[in-house]
């Protein structure tokens, strides 16, 4: 059975909110210790088990396709790791649902990111929809500010998690076209 890509990316939104939810939970019962130490727990289990997973699909090869990375990979792991830090500061901050609305918005920041480095166009629906996120954000950003509470910080977290993810996907899509353009 062949999907649409709708409806793939609404079951990739189901799927990953049903993933996050327990993720920001995890992190809001550990709110209380070093942000490192809630990091470390976080992705205990994940490198448990993707790592010994990526290096059994690779079948020993995996060094060599980490080096064809190249700068702009690693510079692209810097981002990935920015945004998995500042995300979970933000979440033991701030409200998590302020945290993913914020971080909602990465799309709009790839789009951003896309026309400054790969010089791409968006079309007109996505900067009606960055402008609808920009709105968003200010809206957050204002009630926050209005109740005088402490987690103005969780949320420029969350920003910062927006945007080194949406510089993230960008990177990574410099890396494969680099990448094709060797091997191809």
């Amino acid at each position: 059975m062949i999907l649409s890509n709708q409806l793939k990316g609404t079951l990739y939104c189901f799927f990953g909110v049903l993933i996050d939810t327990p993720d920001a939970l995890l992190l809001r019962e550990v709110q209380e210790l070093p942000n490192f130490v809630a990091l470390f727990y976080r992705f205990l289990i994940f490198t448990l088990t993707m790592v010994p997973v990526t290096f059994a699909i690779e079948r020993g090869d995996s060094w060599r396709q980490i080096k064809s990375l190249g700068v702009t990979g690693v510079v692209a792991g810097l981002f990935w790791g920015c945004f998995n830090l500042t995300i979970a500061f933000g979440i033991q901050k701030t409200d998590a649902a302020n945290v993913f609305v914020i971080t909602s918005s990465n799309p709009m920041f790839s789009a951003l990111f896309g026309y400054i480095f790969l010089g791409e166009i968006p079309p007109l629906r996505t900067f009606i929809a960055a402008l609808v996120c920009v709105g968003s954000i200010v809206l957050i950003f204002a009630s926050e500010i209005g109740r005088g509470n402490n987690s103005i910080v969780g949320m420029f977290a969350a920003l910062t998690a927006s945007l080194s993810l949406g510089l993230y996907f960008v990177l990574i899509r410099l890396v494969i076209m680099r990448v094709n353009e060797r091997d191809g």
